[in-house]
């Protein structure tokens, strides 16, 4: 009897753990997926919310599949946080200082940049705050991935993911075009040296491709092989005199990226240069060619 009245007991107790993991798991089981404008317009909301009057934003690119798709999730992200500011809390910084900013030098940020290199260009054009972000395929969904950063402390003030319906309309916005060529991603380094018993402080701003194609493509030139080096060699003497260049060169090495074009300005033994150069990794070999001219 008191066997049969304990598997009672213990059969009562696991129906209500059951009902509790239910209930309590309920919502995530059947939450609803939003339409991409729904979200946006939510993330605008929230931006409003955050930030304090008379702030300076700046919202860049978003990487997405096609270029139609994330200038779509910026554009209308703009658009909605103008309209949901009706008393003019915020100050957007316009598209005319990130074009001043990409002619001054000689690079241009239309595509996606890390989180890093974002809060050091929003800096140059006095912008407060920024928003950067992503879409992504993730198996069936795709997921929209925003951030808010605080530019002079670079940390996160908002960050959320969302997961999108696919429904008629994010598919025609999707599918408005054929997927462009990849953009390159911008790096940039601070470094300070000693090679060849020159002393050399500059900053390196580089253009990171995945493809031979993608460069010629994006820079509208033909790349030729010059200065064959094997890479591991070269990246081991030059390392030795400059330890700040492994992970700017790393990322040819990883076989990560193809191409690295890199433009460096400062001072070598306290007189200005600039330099340009174009970097191609090809099965361990590394081809260079110094003073790139587009």
């Amino acid at each position: 009897m008191k066997i049969g009245k304990r598997l009672k007991m213990f059969t009562i107790k696991k129906k209500f753990i059951l009902l509790i993991c239910f209930v309590f798991f309920l919502p995530e089981l059947f939450a609803k997926k939003s339409n991409l404008d729904t979200i946006i317009n939510s993330i605008s909301e929230s931006i409003v919310f955050t930030l304090q009057k008379n702030t300076s934003i700046a919202v860049l690119d978003f990487k997405a599949d096609s270029k139609k798709l994330g200038s779509y999730i910026k554009e209308k992200l703009i658009s909605d946080i103008m309209e949901v500011d009706q008393n003019n809390k915020l100050i957007i910084v316009s598209r005319d200082e990130f074009d001043k900013l990409e002619r001054e030098s000689e690079f241009q940020y239309s595509g996606y940049v890390d989180d890093e290199t974002a809060v050091s260009l929003c800096k140059k054009i006095g912008a407060q705050a920024l928003v950067v972000g992503k879409i992504e395929n993730l198996g069936n969904d795709y997921v929209l991935t925003v951030k808010l950063l605080n530019v002079e402390t670079a940390e996160y003030l908002f960050f959320k993911t969302y997961t999108i319906a696919n429904d008629i309309k994010f598919k025609s916005v999707q599918n408005s075009e054929e997927k462009e060529i990849e953009t390159p991603v911008l790096k940039v380094f601070n470094n300070s040296y000693t090679y060849n018993g020159d002393v050399y402080v500059e900053t390196t701003n580089s253009l990171l491709y995945k493809s031979i194609y993608s460069f010629e493509k994006y820079r509208n030139v033909k790349y030729n092989k010059e200065h064959e080096i094997d890479i591991t060699e070269f990246i081991t003497n030059l390392v030795k005199e400059n330890p700040g260049l492994s992970e700017q060169l790393s990322f040819l090495k990883n076989g990560e990226y193809t191409i690295i074009e890199t433009n460096s300005t400062g001072n070598k033994n306290g007189e200005n240069f600039t330099s340009k150069s174009v970097y191609r990794y090809d099965e361990n070999r590394i081809y260079i060619n110094s003073d790139f001219i587009r």
